[in-house]
C-alpha cells in the first residue's frame, strides 16, 4: 500500500491533498518519492513557510530536543518569558 493510499484510508478526509508524497526538502525545494523536484510555494495549516532544513533552525531544534520537549500549556518555562522580549 502506498503512502497516499494509507493516508486516504487512515486519515480523516477533512481537506484535499495533493497526489504526491514529499520525502525530503532543502530551502525552497522539495522532492517526491519518485525523485521529482518541486518549488515549494505552500505552507502547512497553522504553520509558517520558512523553508526546509535550514542549518541554524535544524541545530536549534536538535539542541532543544536534548533539553526537554515542549511542556503542557499550564507550565511556565524560560522560553515563555523570552517571548515577551521579542
Amino acid at each position: 500500500m502506498t503512502t497516499s493510499e494509507k493516508t486516504e484510508q487512515y486519515l480523516l478526509q477533512t481537506y484535499g491533498r495533493f497526489p504526491l508524497t514529499i520525502v525530503r526538502g532543502s530551502g525552497t525545494k522539495v522532492w517526491d518519492d519518485r525523485g521529482r523536484e518541486y518549488l515549494d510555494f505552500c505552507a502547512g495549516i497553522a504553520t509558517c513557510s520558512i523553508g526546509h532544513c535550514h542549518p541554524a533552525l535544524s541545530k536549534a531544534v536538535a539542541d532543544q530536543a536534548q533539553k526537554k520537549k515542549p511542556p503542557p500549556h499550564p507550565y511556565a518555562t524560560p522560553t515563555t518569558h523570552a517571548c515577551t522580549r521579542v
